[in-house]
């Protein structure tokens, strides 16, 4: 017998599928864009910037070719999620910034092509901290945003993570430009962390994120308009997430931490001090936002998994 129900359940699940991808459409459509690697001629020389591009668009078609011969519904499915990453990597360097969800001195900046390919490296967090002399110290954290929901992938990029610092490589990005100074360089050293939401939750923050930008995009805004806006802008400076982010960012430091004062080696106080210092900015911000609620986002799936994962590896 034919099933009604079951048929209007199918259109209202294709018609939030179809509503999902235009605002993710719509956000990577208006995003800042990734700085490109040309813009560095001043740094680098310029054969060396020719072959870091060749070799980055050599990883692209390789990618490409991995995978073509996928069916179609696949092939739609990874198009589909990597689109959605890619706006939780706007989403947190654009609103992250703006609504000063990792606090008033923190600066967002995305990578460039080559970074996010070659050194997996999506975003960098620049903290500003002034020193005694009255000079700005820079203190970055190296950002690998995910929402994939193959958690195995990412297991994999924290064990990543967990080998560059026992080897005291940490992280590096090539072609960087602080945000703070214009200063451009390549950034050696750096605390690399994985921070990201599971799918719902991801597109819940694409819907308001979107929604909001319809509407700042309105030329003539009605007084009812501008009362959503004011409301949900107020949503997003409190929005969960942002504790989501700052659980998974410490729980990943404390982990790295307690390695490097088991590692014992030349490198490691040098590091504890770096991370006991971004830990230290980390608490006097999460002190200014203790009234927020997490809600449902309490129990995020890639919270537990970073946390199970940091805190099993510590205990072994």
């Amino acid at each position: 017998m034919y099933n009604i129900d079951k048929f209007d359940s199918i259109i209202d699940r294709e018609m939030a599928k179809e509503s999902l991808r235009l605002d993710t459409e719509y956000i990577l459509k208006g995003a800042r864009k990734r700085p490109k690697e040309e813009s560095f001629k001043d740094v680098f020389k310029e054969e060396e910037i020719k072959n870091d591009i060749l070799l980055k668009d050599a990883l692209k078609r390789k990618f490409k070719e991995q995978i073509e011969h996928l069916p179609s519904a696949d092939l739609k499915r990874i198009e589909s999620g990597q689109e959605r990453a890619d706006a939780l990597e706007v989403i947190i360097c654009e609103q992250g910034e703006l609504h000063q969800w990792a606090g008033e001195k923190a600066h967002f900046s995305m990578t460039t092509e080559y970074d996010d390919l070659i050194n997996g490296v999506d975003a960098i967090i620049e903290f500003e901290q002034q020193e005694k002399d009255g000079k700005t110290q820079k203190v970055a954290l190296v950002v690998d945003a995910s929402m994939n929901e193959d958690f195995s992938v990412l297991l994999q990029k924290i064990n990543r993570n967990k080998e560059k610092v026992l080897s005291g490589s940490l992280a590096q990005v090539k072609y960087f430009e602080s945000t703070i100074d214009g200063k451009k360089e390549t950034l050696k050293h750096v605390i690399p962390v994985v921070m990201g939401l599971e799918g719902k939750h991801v597109n819940e923050l694409t819907r308001k994120c979107a929604s909001i930008k319809r509407i700042q995009s309105l030329k003539e805004k009605s007084e009812i308009s501008e009362e959503i806006l004011k409301k949900a802008m107020d949503e997003l400076d409190r929005h969960p997430a942002q504790m989501i982010f700052f659980e998974e960012i410490e729980s990943q430091l404390n982990f790295y931490k307690s390695l490097l004062i088991e590692n014992k080696k030349q490198f490691s106080q040098e590091h504890i001090h770096e991370i006991e210092e971004i830990l230290s900015i980390f608490k006097e911000i999460r002190l200014s936002k203790k009234d927020i609620k997490l809600g449902d986002y309490k129990n995020d799936g890639m919270l537990e998994l970073i946390k199970t994962f940091t805190t099993e590896q510590k205990n072994q």
